[in-house]
Parts: structure tokens; sequence; C-alpha cells
């Protein structure tokens, strides 16, 4: 019964580190967004830096998910996501999880809608850079800045879709281990 509470215990613990994490990524994947959005319309570079800055804490946390994945050194893990922002407190219940993860149904479902969120965040990415060299080439035009404000706020949907399935299906496994343990 110890290594039983023991284990739920981590479990929980490291659910709720997956959901601080979560929610920092998608407060910087907006302010991403909100900033790439100015930047297209007013070509102000101080947006591109700031974009470039938190596109930066989304794409840190989905090179650390490839890593912990790939079982790669758990120092070097640990950096990225200091990089990308986690809390340091959080960081040993990530990657204890992240050894975890492929043994509860919730888990890989939830590890499939943040690998596609990455894939959304690299498409975010490119587009900003397709912008910045637009901008800086001298060649964007209104109907381009229509057209790209249209694919950014495609991208942002499809973002807050996936976000929101990713913390539904973790509070829900939350909620069935709570069930069957206690």
């Amino acid at each position: 019964m110890i290594i039983l509470n023991y284990f739920t215990i981590n479990l929980l613990s490291s659910t709720r580190a997956y959901i601080n994490g979560e929610s920092f990524y998608a407060r910087s994947q907006k302010n991403a967004i909100r900033n790439l959005l100015m930047y297209t319309y007013s070509e102000d570079a101080q947006y591109y830096r700031k974009f470039e800055r938190q596109i930066y804490i989304p794409i840190q946390d989905s090179i650390a998910r490839v890593m912990l994945f790939k079982n790669q050194n758990r120092d070097s893990i640990k950096q990225v996501l200091l990089r990308a922002g986690n809390s340091p407190e959080n960081i040993n219940d990530f990657l204890w999880l992240g050894k975890k993860i492929y043994h509860f149904p919730y888990l890989t479902r939830a590890l499939k809608e943040w690998r596609e969120s990455d894939v959304l965040i690299g498409q975010l990415h490119r587009l900003g850079l397709e912008i910045r060299m637009q901008v800086v080439d001298n060649t964007l035009t209104t109907e381009e800045k229509l057209s790209y404000g249209s694919r950014i706020n495609l991208i942002s949907e499809k973002l807050v879709l996936r976000e929101i399935n990713f913390a539904n299906i973790l509070n829900n496994g939350i909620y069935q281990i709570n069930f069957w343990v206690y």
C-alpha cells in the first residue's frame, strides 16, 4: 500500500508539473502570435524581437520532449527545460513522468496533442521568418499582410484546440487516478 501511495503521489505531482508547463507554453505561444500579428501589420522590429523571445519557449519545450523520448542525457534535458522557463522544482517531476508516459493511456493521448502542437509551433516560426524576410526586403504588400494575418489566426485556432485537449486529457487522467486509488 505504501508503494502504491508513493507511486500515486509521484504520478499526480508529475501530472501537475506537466499542466504548469503547458500553461507557460500556452501563454508564450499566445504572446508570440500577438507579437507576430503586430509585426506583420506594423513592420516594427520590436514586435519581431518579442515574437522570437516568446516562440523560443515552446520550441525549447519541443526540443526537451524529443530529447526525453530519445532517452538523452538527463542533465542536458534539464538545461533545455530551464531555458524554456520551466520551474526548476517541476523539472524532476517532468522527467520522472516522461520516462513512464507510455504506461498510461491518458498520457500517451496528451503526448499526441503536444506533438501536434509542436508541428503548429514550427509552422508559426517558419511563417514568422518568411514575414521577416519580406519586411527586410521591403516587399510585404497589404494583401500579403492580410493573408499572413489569416494564416497566423488559423494556426492560433488550431493551437488553442490542442491546448484545451491536452489540459482536458491530463485533468481527466488525474480524476481517474483519484477515483481508482482513493
